[in-house]
């Protein structure tokens, strides 16, 4: 393998097929540009957990240190569900997929909605 493709192999394109949240760590099973498919830590920030829907979630693998043997996914996205968009700059949301959302308002305040 040329040193272009092995760089370009360090961050790919990673489309889930299951999300296992039973553990210690999530887990997702993802399949990459090469049709390669992996069982790998999903990184997720401190104090915020999420579980996606697997169904069209998506998200970014990298190899640490550049090494393919050792890959993480980045928080995983599913833009087809539910997402929220139309924030003002500035502005921060959490949200599920069935529509239940707290929304940070501009400085000026909190909107929630329950389903």
């Amino acid at each position: 393998m040329s040193s272009e493709m092995r760089l370009r192999n360090h961050a790919v394109r990673a489309v889930v097929a299951t999300i296992d949240d039973s553990g210690d760590e999530q887990r997702a099973v993802v399949q990459t540009h090469a049709g390669v498919t992996r069982s790998v830590t999903v990184h997720q920030p401190f104090g915020l957990a999420a579980h996606a829907p697997a169904d069209g979630a998506i998200s970014v693998m990298i190899g640490l240190g550049g090494d393919e043997a050792d890959p993480v996914v980045l928080p995983l996205s599913n833009p087809q569900a539910a997402r929220m968009g139309g924030l003002a700059e500035g502005e921060s949301a959490l949200y599920d997929a069935a529509g239940q959302r707290v929304h940070l308002v501009g400085g000026v305040g909190a909107q929630i909605s329950v389903a």
